[in-house]
């Protein structure tokens, strides 16, 4: 299984899922040194090209942490 990883700010983060939400798609990081290090990003496809992005605001992480949580919320209760 290939793992999908990012460098951002001189960390290594790994893609632990992509969501999309209203035509947007969040992509989910867990620092690959620190799992308590979690980040939410945009990823906008560009000119052939795929970059993350930041969140615009807290409403948007809550938004986008929202659907991470429903869609894992089985596994979130089973544990």
């Amino acid at each position: 299984m290939e793992v999908e990883t990012i460098e951002i700010d001189g960390k290594t983060y790994i893609e632990l899922e992509q969501i999309d939400v209203d035509g947007v798609t969040y992509a989910y990081l867990s620092n690959k040194d620190d799992s308590s290090d979690f980040l939410i990003q945009k990823i906008i496809p560009k000119d052939g090209e795929v970059y993350y992005e930041g969140l615009e605001d807290k409403n948007e992480f809550d938004l986008a942490l929202m659907h991470f949580a429903k869609k894992h919320n089985g596994v979130l209760e089973d544990n």
